[in-house]
C-alpha cells in the first residue's frame, strides 16, 4: 500500500485566502455574530447578499479555525493579544504543534547551537513549530500545500519575524544550507485523511536522509510511533499538561552535543517544564495495591522510563505495563496523578454495581455525582456502556480504575485526588509573545 499525502485544505485556495485577507471587515462581522450566538446559517445568508458565496464560506472556516486556534486553552491562545487573527484551517490546527511545545523544542536547540546561521522548518504546515524558531534564527519555512505556506508566512508577519516561507517538495527541492544550520521536520501521519501512527510523508528513511544535512535537527513523530524502528539518537516525548503530543527524535552531526540520555520525559505545565532523562527500563513486577493509585503521565509510561520515576518517588508499579503505580500516601507531582483506593475487586460489572451501590457518601452534596472510567493495557471493555450501568448508583464522585494486576484483571473504587499540576491549558509555559 503506497502512502499518499493529500492535505485537507477545506476547499480553501490562494486565492479566496487572499480575498478573506483584503476583507477584514467581513471576518470581524462573522467574528461578532458567532460572539452573539447567532448560527452559521444566519451569518452566511446574511452576507452573501454583500458577498460572494464562495468567499463567505472561505471566511467562515478562517473564522472559526481562528477562534480555536486562540480561544482559552487553545494551541496559539497567548498569541493574544498581539496576533489579532491567526490563519488556520481545521485540519492543519488539528496537525499544528501547540505553541507551548514548540517554544519548548526552540529553546532546546538554541540551548545546543545558539549561534547558527539558519534554521529550517520543513512540513511546516501553519507555522506553528516556525513561530518558536523563528525568535532564535533566520528562518526558511516550507510546505508542500500552497494553502499552509501561505498561512505559516501571514502568521510569521504578524510577529514580525525574519523568514522566507515557500511552498516546496523537501524532497526534491536542493537546499544550499549555510554550514552549522539547523532543520525541524513534521512530516504527515495522514493517509486519506485519516490519522496513521508509522506511515509518514516524506518516510522515515528521506526524512532522516534530509535531517542528516543539519548540524542538529529535530524530527517530530506520533507518541505512538514504533520507537524501536527508530535510530539509536535520543527520544524525547512532550506532554502538555496531561496531553502527550509528540515525541522528537535529536539528531545531530556530533551526537554528544546533545545532553540527553536516550529516552527523555518532558511535561510542560502551568508550573513550568519538568523532565526525566534516563536509559529505558522494562516494567518492574506489579506488586500488592496499598491506599493509594498513581496514574503516571502517558510522556513517562511511552518513554519507558515508569521504574525510574516509580523509584525516585519511592512508589511501586500496580498494573503489569507500569503506567499505575501504588504507594502509601498521595503525591503532588508533574507526572503523577493521585487517587485515594476505597475498595479493589476482581473486574466484574455485577460485582461493581453492589460495590458502588454500598458506598455511603462521605461528603454528601446536591447534583448528580462525577463517575470516571479509566482502563489500562488494551482491555476490551465498554466504557459508556459501563458508565451508565454504573453512574446512577453513584452516591459519592469516583474514579474507577480497571487494568491488569498481579492477581489479574482488577477494578479499583477511588476517589481522584484534585492537583494543579495538570491544569496547564495547550497553551501552557512561555510564550513567544
Amino acid at each position: 500500500m503506497t502512502f499518499a499525502y493529500h492535505p485537507d485544505d477545506a476547499g480553501l485556495s490562494p486565492q479566496l485566502m487572499v480575498a478573506c485577507r483584503h476583507a477584514p471587515e467581513l471576518l470581524a462581522d462573522i467574528h461578532s455574530g458567532l460572539e452573539a450566538r447567532q448560527t452559521e446559517i444566519q451569518i452566511m445568508t446574511r452576507l452573501r447578499k454583500s458577498w460572494a458565496h464562495e468567499v463567505v464560506r472561505a471566511a467562515m472556516v478562517l473564522v472559526k479555525s481562528s477562534r480555536r486556534a486562540m480561544e482559552p486553552g487553545g494551541k496559539f491562545a497567548r498569541l493574544r493579544p498581539r496576533c489579532a487573527f491567526f490563519w488556520t484551517s481545521p485540519e492543519a490546527l488539528e496537525q499544528a504543534t501547540p505553541l507551548a511545545a514548540a517554544v519548548h523544542k526552540a529553546r532546546r536547540m538554541a540551548t545546543i547551537r545558539p549561534d547558527a546561521p539558519l534554521v529550517v522548518d520543513a512540513c511546516c504546515g501553519i507555522g506553528g513549530d516556525s513561530l518558536a524558531l523563528g525568535r532564535h534564527w533566520p528562518l526558511f519555512s516550507l510546505d508542500i500545500s500552497p494553502v499552509r505556506s501561505l498561512m505559516a508566512d501571514w502568521n510569521l508577519q504578524s510577529l514580525g519575524l525574519q523568514h522566507l516561507a515557500m511552498v516546496a517538495d523537501v524532497l526534491r527541492m536542493p537546499l544550499n544550507i549555510p554550514p552549522g544550520s539547523l532543520g525541524h521536520i513534521d512530516p504527515s501521519r495522514r493517509s486519506a485523511g485519516r490519522r496513521t501512527r508509522d506511515e509518514l510523508f516524506p518516510d522515515i528513511s528521506r526524512v532522516l536522509d534530509w535531517a542528516s544535512g543539519f548540524a542538529l535537527s529535530a524530527v517530530k513523530l506520533s507518541p505512538a510511533a514504533d520507537f524501536n524502528a527508530l535510530p539509536r539518537a535520543p527520544l524525547e516525548i512532550l506532554a502538555v499538561g496531561s496531553h502527550v503530543v509528540e515525541a522528537t527524535l535529536w539528531l545531530a552531526k556530533e551526537q554528544d552535543s546533545i545532553a540527553l540520555a536516550a529516552r527523555t520525559a518532558t511535561i510542560i505545565s502551568g508550573d513550568g517544564t519538568w523532565e526525566l532523562s534516563a536509559a529505558p527500563e522494562p516494567p518492574a513486577p506489579a506488586a500488592p495495591i496499598d491506599e493509594f493509585l498513581f496514574e503516571l503521565s502517558g510522556a513517562v509510561t511511552r518513554a519507558a522510563l515508569a521504574p525510574n520515576l516509580s523509584a525516585a518517588l519511592n512508589i511501586w508499579p500496580a498494573s503489569v505495563d507500569g503506567g499505575y503505580a501504588t504507594g502509601p500516601s498521595a503525591i503532588s507531582h508533574p507526572a503523577i496523578r493521585s487517587f485515594r483506593v476505597l475498595r479493589v475487586v476482581r473486574f466484574d460489572p455485577g460485582r461493581l454495581r453492589k460495590e458502588i451501590a454500598s458506598i455511603a457518601p462521605q461528603n454528601p452534596s446536591p447534583g448528580p455525582m462525577m463517575l470516571e472510567i479509566k482502563t489500562r493495557g488494551g482491555l476490551k471493555i465498554d466504557t459508556d456502556k459501563l458508565q451508565k450501568q454504573l453512574a446512577p448508583l453513584c452516591r459519592e464522585s469516583l474514579a474507577i480504575l480497571i487494568f491488569a494486576s498481579a492477581s489479574g484483571v482488577v477494578a479499583a473504587i477511588t476517589q481522584r485526588i484534585r492537583d494543579d499540576h495538570f491544569r496547564g491549558d495547550a497553551a501552557g509555559g512561555s510564550g513567544v509573545c
